[in-house]
């Protein structure tokens, strides 16, 4: 769930994801890895992380029937007005050739530098892709 907000101290708009409950190890381990990768990697066409919000629920962290229960994690980032899965399916708008090869070129540029660093991004897909507009991406 990413819902838009107003970053007061900064006076800006981002975004702010909720990353889904945290049951168990496994959950834990996946939430990290996101974090960790979004929080290092630097580049104009992925979305980077500028905040990490954390709401506990429980007083401590305790184990219900082998689930973990540690509270909830929000991400913060840039707001990106759409991403590509709307923009494609839009009736009342039509990209032409030049905005196609300006979004390809950035998704390659995105892609390159995610490979370079040793990453697979395993969910690569048109509502995963940021955009604004100005036709600048961000692989999410």
């Amino acid at each position: 769930m990413v819902v838009a907000a107003l970053d007061q101290l900064h006076d800006k708009k981002v975004a702010i994801k909720k990353l889904r409950t945290i049951n168990d190890v496994s959950d834990a381990k996946r939430a990290l890895r996101e974090i960790r990768i979004l929080k290092n990697l630097r580049h104009e066409n992925i979305l980077g992380v500028t905040d990490i919000l954390y709401c506990p629920k429980p007083k401590y962290f305790y184990i219900i029937k082998n689930s973990l229960v540690i509270g909830d994690i929000y991400l913060v980032s840039e707001l990106m007005q759409t991403d590509l899965y709307r923009l494609i399916n839009a009736v009342h708008i039509l990209l032409d050739d030049e905005h196609v090869k300006y979004i390809t070129y950035q998704l390659i540029k995105a892609l390159l530098f995610i490979h370079t660093a040793n990453i697979i991004h395993r969910d690569i897909k048109p509502s995963n892709i940021l955009i604004n507009e100005s036709c600048d991406i961000k692989v999410w």
